[in-house]
C-alpha cells in the first residue's frame, strides 16, 4: 500500500503542476460480484480497479484509473457536477487530497 500512495502522489503532483486546481485520490471498495448458495455466506468480490485519481480544472475533472500498485491503467473525462462522476465516487473513500 505504501508503494500504491507513493505512485499516486508522483502522478498527483504531475497533474498539479498540470494546471489542475484540485487533485483527490480515492480508494475503491469492493463489491460483491457473486454470491454461492442460498443464503450469501460466501461471496466473490472483484477488484480491478483499486484507486481513482480526480483531477479536477474548472467544469471538467480528468479521472485517472489505478490497480493495486498505483499504476494508471486509463482514464477518462467527466463533468464535475454530472451524474456519472458522482455515482463513481459513492463507491470510493478519500485517501489524500492536494
Amino acid at each position: 500500500m505504501r508503494q500504491a500512495v507513493r505512485s499516486l502522489r508522483q502522478l498527483a503532483e504531475q497533474e498539479k503542476q498540470k494546471g489542475a486546481g484540485r487533485v483527490e485520490v480515492y480508494r475503491v471498495r469492493q463489491i460483491p460480484v457473486m454470491t454461492r448458495g442460498w443464503l450469501p455466506h460466501l461471496q466473490v468480490r472483484e477488484r480491478l480497479i483499486s484507486y481513482l485519481l480526480l483531477a479536477i480544472r474548472g467544469r471538467d475533472a480528468r479521472v485517472y484509473f489505478c490497480d493495486g500498485l498505483g499504476r494508471p491503467v486509463g482514464g477518462e473525462n467527466f463533468e464535475v457536477l454530472g451524474k456519472p462522476l458522482k455515482s463513481l465516487l459513492k463507491r470510493c473513500r478519500l485517501v489524500f487530497s492536494l
